[in-house]
Protein backbone atom coordinates (compact mmCIF):
# COMPACT_ATOMS: atom_id res chain seq x y z
CA UNK A 1 0.00 0.00 0.00
CA UNK A 2 2.68 2.35 0.87
CA UNK A 3 4.65 1.54 -2.53
CA UNK A 4 1.28 2.42 -4.23
CA UNK A 5 0.34 5.44 -2.80
CA UNK A 6 4.32 6.86 -3.35
CA UNK A 7 3.44 5.36 -7.13
CA UNK A 8 0.17 7.37 -7.37
CA UNK A 9 1.78 10.85 -5.78
CA UNK A 10 5.53 10.72 -7.36
CA UNK A 11 6.38 12.91 -10.23
CA UNK A 12 5.82 10.91 -13.04
CA UNK A 13 2.22 9.91 -12.25
CA UNK A 14 1.94 13.99 -11.88
CA UNK A 15 3.16 14.36 -14.94
CA UNK A 16 0.90 11.36 -16.72
CA UNK A 17 -2.06 13.32 -15.01
CA UNK A 18 -1.09 16.48 -16.59
CA UNK A 19 -0.73 15.40 -19.83
CA UNK A 20 -3.90 12.66 -20.32
CA UNK A 21 -7.28 13.91 -20.60
CA UNK A 22 -7.86 17.53 -19.13
CA UNK A 23 -9.69 17.33 -15.21
CA UNK A 24 -12.66 19.24 -14.22
CA UNK A 25 -12.57 21.41 -11.30
CA UNK A 26 -12.45 20.05 -7.77
CA UNK A 27 -15.56 22.11 -6.91
CA UNK A 28 -17.71 24.95 -7.96
CA UNK A 29 -20.17 27.56 -5.87
CA UNK A 30 -22.85 28.81 -7.18
CA UNK A 31 -25.01 31.62 -6.53
CA UNK A 32 -28.33 30.75 -7.37
CA UNK A 33 -28.08 29.97 -11.27
CA UNK A 34 -24.59 32.42 -11.73
CA UNK A 35 -21.48 30.37 -11.09
CA UNK A 36 -19.10 32.53 -8.28
CA UNK A 37 -16.29 30.47 -7.84
CA UNK A 38 -14.36 27.63 -9.13
CA UNK A 39 -11.42 25.74 -7.38
CA UNK A 40 -9.55 23.67 -9.89
CA UNK A 41 -7.71 19.89 -9.03
CA UNK A 42 -4.92 21.92 -6.74
CA UNK A 43 -7.45 23.31 -4.95
CA UNK A 44 -6.96 26.84 -5.33
CA UNK A 45 -10.10 29.11 -5.90
CA UNK A 46 -10.36 31.53 -8.78
CA UNK A 47 -13.35 33.96 -9.63
CA UNK A 48 -15.86 32.16 -12.32
CA UNK A 49 -15.24 33.30 -16.08
CA UNK A 50 -17.61 36.09 -16.71
CA UNK A 51 -18.02 37.13 -13.10
CA UNK A 52 -17.31 40.76 -13.93
CA UNK A 53 -18.89 44.10 -13.07
CA UNK A 54 -21.51 43.94 -16.23
CA UNK A 55 -22.34 40.32 -15.00
CA UNK A 56 -22.87 41.36 -11.22
CA UNK A 57 -25.47 43.85 -12.32
CA UNK A 58 -27.33 41.65 -14.29
CA UNK A 59 -27.30 39.29 -11.24
CA UNK A 60 -28.81 42.38 -9.03
CA UNK A 61 -30.95 43.21 -11.60
CA UNK A 62 -32.54 39.53 -12.13
CA UNK A 63 -32.63 39.00 -8.14
CA UNK A 64 -34.60 42.48 -7.98
CA UNK A 65 -37.28 42.16 -10.71
CA UNK A 66 -37.21 38.10 -11.87
CA UNK A 67 -38.97 35.34 -9.72
CA UNK A 68 -35.90 33.03 -8.00
CA UNK A 69 -35.06 30.31 -10.91
CA UNK A 70 -36.35 31.97 -13.76
CA UNK A 71 -36.99 30.67 -16.76
CA UNK A 72 -37.34 27.41 -14.83
CA UNK A 73 -39.56 28.89 -11.89
CA UNK A 74 -42.58 30.06 -14.00
CA UNK A 75 -44.32 29.16 -17.53
CA UNK A 76 -43.43 29.95 -20.77
CA UNK A 77 -45.89 32.40 -21.18
CA UNK A 78 -44.52 34.80 -18.31
CA UNK A 79 -41.96 37.19 -19.98
CA UNK A 80 -43.94 38.00 -22.96
CA UNK A 81 -46.86 38.77 -20.66
CA UNK A 82 -44.53 40.52 -18.58
CA UNK A 83 -43.39 42.90 -21.58
CA UNK A 84 -46.66 43.66 -22.56
CA UNK A 85 -48.15 44.11 -19.26
CA UNK A 86 -45.09 46.85 -18.95
CA UNK A 87 -46.25 48.64 -22.15
CA UNK A 88 -49.57 49.60 -21.40
CA UNK A 89 -48.42 50.26 -17.48
CA UNK A 90 -46.33 53.08 -18.74
CA UNK A 91 -49.14 54.77 -20.77
CA UNK A 92 -51.01 53.81 -18.36
CA UNK A 93 -49.26 55.89 -15.53
CA UNK A 94 -48.55 59.13 -18.56
CA UNK A 95 -52.27 59.38 -18.93
CA UNK A 96 -52.95 59.00 -14.96
CA UNK A 97 -50.58 62.48 -14.64
CA UNK A 98 -52.40 64.28 -17.33
CA UNK A 99 -56.11 63.49 -16.01
CA UNK A 100 -55.00 63.86 -12.17
CA UNK A 101 -53.72 68.24 -13.98
CA UNK A 102 -57.47 67.68 -15.01
CA UNK A 103 -58.73 66.66 -11.91
CA UNK A 104 -57.04 69.48 -9.90
CA UNK A 105 -58.02 71.97 -12.45
CA UNK A 106 -61.35 71.25 -12.09
CA UNK A 107 -61.00 71.17 -8.04
CA UNK A 108 -60.35 74.95 -8.28
CA UNK A 109 -56.10 74.78 -7.65
CA UNK A 110 -55.13 78.31 -8.84
CA UNK A 111 -58.56 79.58 -8.51
CA UNK A 112 -58.69 82.35 -5.97
CA UNK A 113 -62.00 81.07 -5.05
CA UNK A 114 -61.40 77.89 -4.11
CA UNK A 115 -61.20 76.48 -0.38
CA UNK A 116 -59.22 73.91 1.07
CA UNK A 117 -62.27 72.60 2.27
CA UNK A 118 -64.51 72.36 -1.05
CA UNK A 119 -61.46 70.58 -2.27
CA UNK A 120 -61.70 67.83 0.79
CA UNK A 121 -65.44 67.52 0.92
CA UNK A 122 -65.23 66.89 -3.45
CA UNK A 123 -62.18 64.14 -3.07
CA UNK A 124 -64.25 62.76 0.19
CA UNK A 125 -67.47 62.18 -1.42
CA UNK A 126 -65.84 61.22 -5.07
CA UNK A 127 -63.81 58.18 -3.18
CA UNK A 128 -66.99 57.24 -0.92
CA UNK A 129 -68.76 56.63 -4.06
CA UNK A 130 -66.43 55.03 -5.53
CA UNK A 131 -65.92 52.45 -1.80
CA UNK A 132 -69.62 52.23 -2.65
CA UNK A 133 -69.40 51.34 -6.11
CA UNK A 134 -66.60 48.69 -5.62
CA UNK A 135 -68.66 46.66 -3.04
CA UNK A 136 -71.45 46.97 -5.26
CA UNK A 137 -69.64 45.54 -8.00
CA UNK A 138 -68.01 42.76 -6.07
CA UNK A 139 -71.54 41.71 -4.90
CA UNK A 140 -72.75 41.05 -8.13
CA UNK A 141 -69.66 40.01 -9.98
CA UNK A 142 -67.48 38.35 -7.40
CA UNK A 143 -68.14 34.92 -7.88
CA UNK A 144 -67.37 34.93 -11.64
CA UNK A 145 -63.67 36.37 -11.65
CA UNK A 146 -61.79 33.01 -11.29
CA UNK A 147 -64.04 31.33 -14.39
CA UNK A 148 -62.89 34.31 -16.86
CA UNK A 149 -59.81 35.69 -15.65
CA UNK A 150 -58.36 37.09 -19.16
CA UNK A 151 -61.62 38.62 -19.83
CA UNK A 152 -62.04 40.53 -16.84
CA UNK A 153 -58.76 41.78 -16.44
CA UNK A 154 -59.22 43.21 -20.20
CA UNK A 155 -62.71 44.58 -18.45
CA UNK A 156 -60.23 46.26 -15.60
CA UNK A 157 -58.06 47.74 -18.22
CA UNK A 158 -61.19 49.19 -20.07
CA UNK A 159 -62.96 50.26 -17.10
CA UNK A 160 -59.66 52.40 -16.33
CA UNK A 161 -59.18 54.10 -19.89
CA UNK A 162 -62.58 55.22 -18.74
CA UNK A 163 -62.15 56.46 -15.65
CA UNK A 164 -59.43 58.52 -16.95
CA UNK A 165 -60.91 59.88 -19.78
CA UNK A 166 -64.04 60.81 -17.47
CA UNK A 167 -61.45 62.41 -15.30
CA UNK A 168 -60.01 64.27 -18.19
CA UNK A 169 -62.96 65.44 -19.40
CA UNK A 170 -64.22 66.73 -16.02
CA UNK A 171 -63.24 70.33 -16.18
CA UNK A 172 -65.07 70.27 -19.27
CA UNK A 173 -68.38 70.54 -16.90
CA UNK A 174 -67.90 73.12 -13.92
CA UNK A 175 -71.36 72.90 -12.67
CA UNK A 176 -70.90 68.74 -12.89
CA UNK A 177 -67.71 68.23 -11.32
CA UNK A 178 -68.95 66.14 -8.50
CA UNK A 179 -71.45 64.44 -10.86
CA UNK A 180 -68.69 63.63 -13.20
CA UNK A 181 -65.79 63.08 -10.87
CA UNK A 182 -67.81 60.24 -8.97
CA UNK A 183 -68.76 58.60 -12.42
CA UNK A 184 -64.64 58.57 -12.41
CA UNK A 185 -64.54 56.73 -9.17
CA UNK A 186 -66.75 54.45 -9.60
CA UNK A 187 -64.94 53.02 -12.41
CA UNK A 188 -62.06 52.86 -10.75
CA UNK A 189 -63.51 50.70 -8.22
CA UNK A 190 -64.31 48.41 -10.80
CA UNK A 191 -60.77 48.48 -11.76
CA UNK A 192 -59.22 47.90 -8.44
CA UNK A 193 -61.85 44.54 -7.44
CA UNK A 194 -61.38 42.90 -10.98
CA UNK A 195 -57.56 43.74 -11.42
CA UNK A 196 -56.68 42.70 -7.69
CA UNK A 197 -58.62 39.33 -8.53
CA UNK A 198 -57.60 38.92 -11.90
CA UNK A 199 -53.86 39.44 -10.36
CA UNK A 200 -54.17 36.68 -8.15
CA UNK A 201 -55.01 34.35 -10.16
CA UNK A 202 -52.58 34.85 -12.69
CA UNK A 203 -49.88 34.66 -10.52
CA UNK A 204 -51.28 31.18 -9.41
CA UNK A 205 -51.07 30.28 -12.99
CA UNK A 206 -47.66 31.74 -13.50
CA UNK A 207 -46.14 30.21 -10.12
CA UNK A 208 -44.73 26.56 -11.96
CA UNK A 209 -42.76 25.77 -8.78
CA UNK A 210 -44.94 26.58 -6.19
CA UNK A 211 -43.54 30.20 -5.83
CA UNK A 212 -46.41 32.52 -5.97
CA UNK A 213 -45.39 34.81 -3.35
CA UNK A 214 -41.84 35.23 -4.48
CA UNK A 215 -44.11 36.03 -8.64
CA UNK A 216 -46.37 38.70 -6.56
CA UNK A 217 -43.37 40.42 -4.63
CA UNK A 218 -41.24 40.47 -8.31
CA UNK A 219 -44.36 41.57 -9.70
CA UNK A 220 -44.27 44.79 -7.00
CA UNK A 221 -41.31 45.37 -7.54
CA UNK A 222 -41.44 45.67 -11.75
CA UNK A 223 -44.54 47.66 -10.98
CA UNK A 224 -42.41 49.92 -8.57
CA UNK A 225 -40.03 50.64 -11.18
CA UNK A 226 -42.64 51.06 -14.05
CA UNK A 227 -44.51 53.95 -12.18
CA UNK A 228 -41.24 55.52 -11.16
CA UNK A 229 -40.61 55.86 -14.74
CA UNK A 230 -44.14 56.86 -16.10
CA UNK A 231 -44.29 59.35 -13.63
CA UNK A 232 -41.58 61.24 -15.25
CA UNK A 233 -42.54 60.65 -18.42
CA UNK A 234 -45.93 61.82 -17.09
CA UNK A 235 -44.41 64.67 -15.20
CA UNK A 236 -42.58 65.70 -18.59
CA UNK A 237 -45.62 65.89 -21.36
CA UNK A 238 -48.25 67.24 -18.33
CA UNK A 239 -46.01 69.83 -18.62
CA UNK A 240 -45.55 70.49 -22.45
CA UNK A 241 -49.53 69.68 -23.24
CA UNK A 242 -51.25 71.03 -19.96
CA UNK A 243 -51.80 74.36 -21.31
CA UNK A 244 -52.60 72.84 -25.16
CA UNK A 245 -56.03 70.57 -24.16
CA UNK A 246 -56.63 69.59 -27.89
CA UNK A 247 -53.04 68.45 -27.90
CA UNK A 248 -53.49 66.53 -24.83
CA UNK A 249 -56.48 65.07 -25.81
CA UNK A 250 -54.75 64.24 -29.41
CA UNK A 251 -51.50 62.23 -26.73
CA UNK A 252 -54.17 60.42 -24.61
CA UNK A 253 -56.41 59.35 -27.13
CA UNK A 254 -52.73 57.58 -29.12
CA UNK A 255 -51.96 56.39 -25.25
CA UNK A 256 -55.28 55.01 -25.14
CA UNK A 257 -55.22 52.81 -27.90
CA UNK A 258 -51.56 51.75 -27.06
CA UNK A 259 -53.03 50.57 -24.12
CA UNK A 260 -56.01 48.96 -25.03
CA UNK A 261 -53.54 47.15 -28.28
CA UNK A 262 -50.77 46.15 -25.68
CA UNK A 263 -53.61 44.50 -23.13
CA UNK A 264 -54.81 42.54 -26.13
CA UNK A 265 -52.02 41.41 -26.85
CA UNK A 266 -50.46 40.59 -23.28
CA UNK A 267 -53.95 38.26 -22.70
CA UNK A 268 -52.94 36.75 -26.38
CA UNK A 269 -49.65 35.45 -24.99
CA UNK A 270 -51.42 34.05 -21.64
CA UNK A 271 -51.62 30.13 -22.76
CA UNK A 272 -54.11 28.63 -19.63
CA UNK A 273 -54.59 25.18 -19.46
CA UNK A 274 -58.49 25.09 -17.29
CA UNK A 275 -61.59 25.35 -19.13
CA UNK A 276 -63.71 28.00 -18.51
CA UNK A 277 -67.17 28.71 -20.57
CA UNK A 278 -65.46 30.66 -23.67
CA UNK A 279 -62.54 28.21 -24.14
CA UNK A 280 -65.09 25.64 -23.63
CA UNK A 281 -67.52 26.85 -26.34
CA UNK A 282 -64.88 27.35 -28.69
CA UNK A 283 -63.27 23.86 -27.90
CA UNK A 284 -66.54 22.35 -28.84
CA UNK A 285 -67.58 24.10 -32.27
CA UNK A 286 -63.61 23.46 -33.26
CA UNK A 287 -64.19 19.71 -32.68
CA UNK A 288 -68.13 19.72 -33.74
CA UNK A 289 -67.49 21.40 -37.03
CA UNK A 290 -63.92 20.68 -37.91
CA UNK A 291 -63.06 17.08 -35.91
CA UNK A 292 -60.28 18.62 -34.41
CA UNK A 293 -58.81 19.34 -30.77
CA UNK A 294 -57.28 22.61 -30.12
CA UNK A 295 -54.55 23.30 -28.01
CA UNK A 296 -54.18 25.62 -25.02
CA UNK A 297 -51.80 27.39 -27.42
CA UNK A 298 -54.04 27.46 -30.15
CA UNK A 299 -56.97 28.37 -28.30
CA UNK A 300 -55.03 31.54 -26.84
CA UNK A 301 -55.43 33.14 -30.10
CA UNK A 302 -58.90 32.08 -30.88
CA UNK A 303 -59.94 33.08 -27.41
CA UNK A 304 -63.23 35.28 -27.80
CA UNK A 305 -62.15 37.89 -24.82
CA UNK A 306 -65.02 40.11 -24.44
CA UNK A 307 -65.79 41.03 -20.86
CA UNK A 308 -68.80 39.47 -19.69
CA UNK A 309 -70.95 42.52 -18.85
CA UNK A 310 -70.01 43.17 -22.72
CA UNK A 311 -71.12 39.82 -23.30
CA UNK A 312 -74.22 40.33 -21.85
CA UNK A 313 -75.14 43.36 -23.44
CA UNK A 314 -73.88 42.02 -26.76
CA UNK A 315 -75.94 39.38 -26.45
CA UNK A 316 -78.94 41.91 -25.59
CA UNK A 317 -78.85 43.89 -28.41
CA UNK A 318 -77.78 41.71 -30.86
CA UNK A 319 -79.84 38.54 -29.82
CA UNK A 320 -78.73 35.30 -28.66
CA UNK A 321 -80.62 32.58 -29.88
CA UNK A 322 -80.13 30.65 -26.80
CA UNK A 323 -78.25 31.69 -24.19
CA UNK A 324 -76.89 28.53 -21.69
CA UNK A 325 -78.25 29.13 -18.59
CA UNK A 326 -76.25 27.27 -15.65
CA UNK A 327 -77.62 26.78 -12.54
CA UNK A 328 -81.00 28.16 -12.71
CA UNK A 329 -83.68 27.31 -9.88
CA UNK A 330 -85.65 24.07 -10.31
CA UNK A 331 -89.28 25.00 -10.32
CA UNK A 332 -88.31 27.94 -13.32
CA UNK A 333 -87.41 24.16 -15.14
CA UNK A 334 -90.13 22.26 -14.19
CA UNK A 335 -92.56 24.56 -15.52
CA UNK A 336 -91.08 24.63 -18.81
CA UNK A 337 -91.63 20.83 -19.24
CA UNK A 338 -95.24 19.48 -20.17
CA UNK A 339 -94.67 16.53 -17.44
CA UNK A 340 -93.73 18.61 -14.80
CA UNK A 341 -91.21 17.99 -12.28
CA UNK A 342 -92.21 14.33 -11.98
CA UNK A 343 -91.80 13.69 -15.79
CA UNK A 344 -88.52 15.66 -16.17
CA UNK A 345 -87.01 13.85 -13.09
CA UNK A 346 -88.41 10.41 -14.86
CA UNK A 347 -86.67 10.96 -18.24
CA UNK A 348 -82.94 12.71 -17.00
CA UNK A 349 -83.12 11.68 -13.15
CA UNK A 350 -80.15 9.13 -13.65
CA UNK A 351 -77.85 12.01 -14.08
CA UNK A 352 -77.15 15.02 -12.11
CA UNK A 353 -77.83 17.45 -14.06
CA UNK A 354 -81.08 18.46 -15.71
CA UNK A 355 -81.09 20.09 -19.55
CA UNK A 356 -83.96 22.03 -20.49
CA UNK A 357 -84.14 23.56 -23.82
CA UNK A 358 -86.67 26.80 -24.15
CA UNK A 359 -87.57 28.87 -27.35
CA UNK A 360 -85.52 31.27 -24.99
CA UNK A 361 -82.09 29.77 -23.68
CA UNK A 362 -81.15 26.35 -22.58
CA UNK A 363 -81.86 26.02 -18.66
CA UNK A 364 -79.99 23.60 -16.81
CA UNK A 365 -80.65 22.47 -13.48
CA UNK A 366 -76.81 21.85 -11.17
CA UNK A 367 -77.42 18.17 -8.43
CA UNK A 368 -76.11 19.92 -5.12
CA UNK A 369 -73.63 17.55 -4.91
CA UNK A 370 -72.69 17.75 -8.60
CA UNK A 371 -69.10 17.63 -8.91
CA UNK A 372 -66.83 20.30 -11.72
CA UNK A 373 -66.28 16.57 -13.80
CA UNK A 374 -70.32 16.65 -13.92
CA UNK A 375 -70.81 19.90 -14.11
CA UNK A 376 -68.58 20.38 -17.32
CA UNK A 377 -70.59 17.18 -18.73
CA UNK A 378 -73.89 19.42 -17.60
CA UNK A 379 -72.23 22.54 -20.04
CA UNK A 380 -71.33 20.25 -22.85
CA UNK A 381 -74.84 18.44 -23.03
CA UNK A 382 -76.31 21.77 -22.95
CA UNK A 383 -74.31 23.00 -26.16
CA UNK A 384 -74.84 20.17 -27.87
CA UNK A 385 -78.79 20.55 -27.09
CA UNK A 386 -78.53 24.37 -28.39
CA UNK A 387 -76.52 23.47 -31.28
CA UNK A 388 -78.85 20.58 -32.22
CA UNK A 389 -81.96 23.44 -32.25
CA UNK A 390 -80.00 25.49 -34.43
CA UNK A 391 -80.05 23.02 -37.22
CA UNK A 392 -76.45 22.29 -37.45
CA UNK A 393 -75.95 19.14 -34.97
CA UNK A 394 -76.16 17.04 -38.17
CA UNK A 395 -73.63 18.54 -40.59
CA UNK A 396 -70.28 18.62 -38.37
CA UNK A 397 -69.72 15.53 -36.17
CA UNK A 398 -66.86 14.33 -38.54
CA UNK A 399 -66.21 10.36 -37.31
CA UNK A 400 -63.37 8.61 -39.14
CA UNK A 401 -63.92 11.04 -41.97
CA UNK A 402 -68.03 10.38 -42.39
CA UNK A 403 -70.59 12.52 -40.96
CA UNK A 404 -72.17 11.14 -38.38
CA UNK A 405 -75.92 12.11 -37.08
CA UNK A 406 -76.16 11.89 -33.38
CA UNK A 407 -78.81 13.36 -30.87
CA UNK A 408 -77.60 15.04 -28.03
CA UNK A 409 -78.00 11.62 -25.84
CA UNK A 410 -76.48 9.71 -28.07
CA UNK A 411 -73.39 12.19 -28.19
CA UNK A 412 -73.20 12.38 -24.88
CA UNK A 413 -72.96 8.57 -24.30
CA UNK A 414 -70.63 7.37 -27.19
CA UNK A 415 -68.31 10.43 -28.10
CA UNK A 416 -68.15 12.37 -25.12
CA UNK A 417 -65.76 10.19 -22.72
CA UNK A 418 -63.12 10.23 -26.38
CA UNK A 419 -63.71 14.35 -26.72
CA UNK A 420 -62.59 14.66 -22.93
CA UNK A 421 -59.69 11.93 -23.41
CA UNK A 422 -58.35 14.09 -26.69
CA UNK A 423 -58.72 17.07 -24.66
CA UNK A 424 -56.61 15.96 -21.88
CA UNK A 425 -54.21 14.66 -24.16
CA UNK A 426 -53.73 18.10 -26.02
CA UNK A 427 -52.82 19.61 -22.62
CA UNK A 428 -55.87 20.50 -21.02
CA UNK A 429 -56.55 20.23 -16.93
CA UNK A 430 -60.17 19.18 -16.60
CA UNK A 431 -60.26 19.05 -13.38
CA UNK A 432 -59.61 22.45 -13.19
CA UNK A 433 -63.01 23.37 -14.71
CA UNK A 434 -63.90 27.23 -14.45
CA UNK A 435 -67.26 27.40 -15.40
CA UNK A 436 -69.36 30.05 -14.00
CA UNK A 437 -70.66 29.03 -10.30
CA UNK A 438 -74.24 27.93 -9.94
CA UNK A 439 -76.17 30.08 -7.77
CA UNK A 440 -79.32 27.89 -7.39
CA UNK A 441 -78.97 23.86 -7.20
CA UNK A 442 -81.53 21.12 -6.02
CA UNK A 443 -81.61 17.40 -4.52
CA UNK A 444 -83.28 14.68 -6.06
CA UNK A 445 -82.80 11.22 -5.66
CA UNK A 446 -80.52 9.57 -8.75
CA UNK A 447 -81.75 6.77 -9.77
CA UNK A 448 -80.02 4.20 -12.68
CA UNK A 449 -81.59 4.82 -16.34
CA UNK A 450 -84.06 1.96 -17.23
CA UNK A 451 -82.94 0.09 -20.33
CA UNK A 452 -85.55 0.75 -23.21
CA UNK A 453 -87.51 -2.47 -24.09
CA UNK A 454 -87.29 -3.07 -27.90
CA UNK A 455 -90.29 -3.36 -29.78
Amino acid sequence: MPRAASVAGSPRARRRSSSGVAQGPLAQEWDGRHLSRVWNAHGCAAPAPGDGSSSRVRDVLAHTFLPEGFPDSVTEDYLGFQVWDTIQALSSYVRWMLSSHAIMTGIGVGNEAATAYGAVFLFAVRDMTGMLGGLAFGYFEGSGFDSCAKQWRLFADIMNDLAYTVDLASPMFPQAFLVVACLGSLARACVGVAGGATRAALTVHFARSGNAADIAAKEQAQETCVTALGMLLGIATTRLFSANVFAAWVLFSVLTAVHVWANVRAMRCLVLTSVNQPRLEGLLAAHTEKGVVLTPREMAVREDLTPPPFARARAALLGDPRPIRLGVRLGAAATECAGGLAGLLAEQGHRRYLVVPTPRAVLVVLHRHADSAETLRAYTHAWRVRHSLEGSAKVGDAIDGALVEQTPDEWMQATFPSVTAELEAAGWQLGHVRLPRARWTAEWKVTPRRAKKED
